[in-house]
């Protein structure tokens, strides 16, 4: 299973053990594709930060020149506009690349049971999402591991018969 990176972040949000509580066998299983996700994350943010530290405008000691505020404390953003024009294309295309790239979760023998509870967690999942990144994500996680509609659909009928 793969999606882009940028949604590892998400998937721990959407996954977060404080939204959904789970039996102990699935909450094993989405701890496991969690920590993948929060370990590829963080992988993901010290890439970022390395690409912008590289482009940001450096002092003469070669620390960050960060723009300041009114109050002179530093303002760690890097705009388009700080980085000088040669270099422009090629902070993007840097950042582009980053963006783009997959974050694996192999569907071997090992994870099988970890992807087969993902299934069951997502065809049940009953949380409200907190943004559209959530809601988009969600939809594509449940296409990526082939998790209808109706398959929600029926688990919610399931919990109400149950009452």
């Amino acid at each position: 299973m793969k999606f882009k990176r940028v949604f590892t972040k998400i998937a721990y949000e959407i996954l977060d053990p404080s939204r959904v509580q789970l039996k102990p066998a699935l909450s094993r299983a989405r701890n496991r594709f969690v920590q993948a996700c929060i370990a590829d994350y963080t992988q993901y943010e010290k890439d970022r930060n390395d690409i912008i530290m590289h482009y940001v405008p450096k002092n003469s000691d070669g620390s960050p020149d960060w723009k300041k505020d009114a109050d002179g404390n530093p303002i760690q953003t890097l705009q388009i506009s700080d980085i000088p024009e040669g270099q422009q294309q090629e902070f993007i295309d840097q950042m582009n690349q980053l963006v783009n790239e997959d974050f694996v979760f192999e569907e071997d023998e090992k994870n099988k049971p970890v992807i087969d509870a993902l299934r069951i967690i997502l065809a049940d999942l009953d949380i409200t999402f907190q943004n559209e990144d959530e809601t988009y994500f969600y939809d594509q996680f449940c296409d990526l591991l082939d998790v209808s509609l109706q398959d929600g659909l029926s688990a919610v009928v399931n919990k109400l018969s149950a009452r």
